[in-house]
């Protein structure tokens, strides 16, 4: 009983952190998309057609039914949109908050790529538990298709985020915080979470971002 309440209490050295702000099972096929689009140079304009292969669990969760996971009406519904996450990576080359903001569900560059996507489900992607590989196919004008396959999101357990990523990424969220967080701020946030256990007062942490 006690190996079993101390493996809960360990279990959080097993969570992950989000790459990207939208359902983790979009993750590894973004993931692909952007390494394609920055390793092969491909262009919004050369992109023909777009194949997702995904798990079954993915397929049904993020690319069914087409029709709604194709228009999403708000944001939410963005985040969990298979089609949008890829599409805003291959029409951007970066995925981050402003993909899924409000003003982004109205981006005709993003819609138009949406189209030119579909997905498949595909039964040798299927995992007992964690994560879900992706392949991403992209077919462009001239008939040449690149394909890359990802089997882990960046910030799981199996390929963790460094102290530098987690840092620069808050200082992304931070530029769409409601409450500006000043610059000195952030930098002394940063400094006390690097190191947390040596700070009596970890209130002073949520002061210096309200």
């Amino acid at each position: 009983m006690l190996t079993a309440e101390l493996g809960r209490v360990f279990a959080g050295l097993n969570t992950s952190q989000k790459e990207y702000p939208c359902c983790h099972g979009q993750h590894t096929a973004i993931r692909a998309a952007l390494g394609l689009v920055r390793e092969q140079g491909i262009k919004p304009d050369d992109v023909a057609e777009v194949l997702l292969r995904i798990s079954p669990f993915d397929h049904d969760y993020l690319a069914q039914p087409v029709e709604e996971k194709q228009d999403p009406k708000n944001i939410i519904e963005s985040q969990f949109s298979l089609y949008w996450g890829v599409a805003s990576a291959i029409v951007y080359g970066k995925v981050n908050i402003g993909n899924f903001a409000v003003a982004a569900l109205n981006d005709t560059q993003v819609r138009g790529m949406v189209n030119r996507i579909s997905a498949k489900a595909d039964t040798e992607l299927a995992r007992e538990g964690g994560f879900t590989p992706a392949i991403v196919e992209i077919k462009t004008g001239d008939g040449v298709v690149y394909a890359k396959q990802v089997d882990q999101p960046f910030g799981s357990p199996a390929e963790p985020m460094g102290f530098t990523d987690l840092a620069q990424k808050f200082r992304h969220c931070c530029q769409y915080s409601i409450r500006p967080v000043a610059r000195e701020n952030q930098d002394e946030v940063i400094r006390l979470v690097e190191r947390l256990e040596e700070v009596s007062d970890v209130g002073r942490i949520v002061r210096l971002m309200a």
